[in-house]
């Protein structure tokens, strides 16, 4: 009902569609279920230029035998939605991070942010999926014109693996953590 409910009070109940490029939705919930409406309902706010962020679960503890955890796991099919992993400061090398241990593996990761609250008592990719949420909508008020897939592309070209320690497979932290130091470029055919 959430989403129903946001697409349609941006968009005057479906009379303007161009107004849904000033949406961005935040998923950080999840089911280990399919749920095709909300498939369905994605894929037309991406169509329509919403911006859409999914945590990807907490799972991790469950190694690369996790469950898929929707909508996140939709990420690889559609375009312009990221599956958010998670990071902490890491114990080991200070100043670098490291995935969470309870963020999920698995191939609908694209890219983590830092997975913890400013008191460290919660945490988890709900907490990273808020802080590329709040990247999206700079890259959305920088550049409106952008569809939601050049948007996700220039995120994730520009994610970094530099303050990184530990295994950083694709399935575990992504292209790397959020990085938004270079700006923005809004030609879509540049990284």
């Amino acid at each position: 009902r959430g989403p129903c409910w946001a697409l349609s009070r941006v968009s005057s109940g479906g009379r303007d569609l161009k107004a849904l490029r000033a949406l961005v939705l935040n998923y950080s919930l999840g089911s280990p279920k399919p749920i095709e409406p909300l498939r369905v309902l994605l894929a037309f706010a991406l169509q329509n230029n919403a911006l859409v962020a999914a945590s990807a679960g907490n799972d991790g503890a469950q190694g690369y035998g996790a469950l898929p955890h929707f909508p996140a796991h939709y990420a690889p099919e559609l375009e312009g939605l990221l599956g958010v992993g998670a990071l902490q400061p890491s114990a080991q090398e200070p100043g670098t991070w490291e995935r969470m241990p309870s963020s999920t593996a698995a191939p609908h990761v694209e890219i983590s942010a830092p997975g913890l609250t400013a008191l460290a008592a919660y945490g988890g990719t709900s907490f990273a999926t808020a802080y590329v949420t709040g990247a999206l909508a700079l890259w959305r008020n920088a550049c409106p014109d952008l569809v939601p897939a050049s948007v996700e592309l220039k995120l994730r070209a520009r994610a970094t693996r530099d303050p990184l320690s530990g295994l950083v497979f694709r399935q575990l932290v992504g292209d790397g953590m959020l990085d938004l130091r270079a700006g923005f470029n809004c030609d879509p055919r540049a990284p």
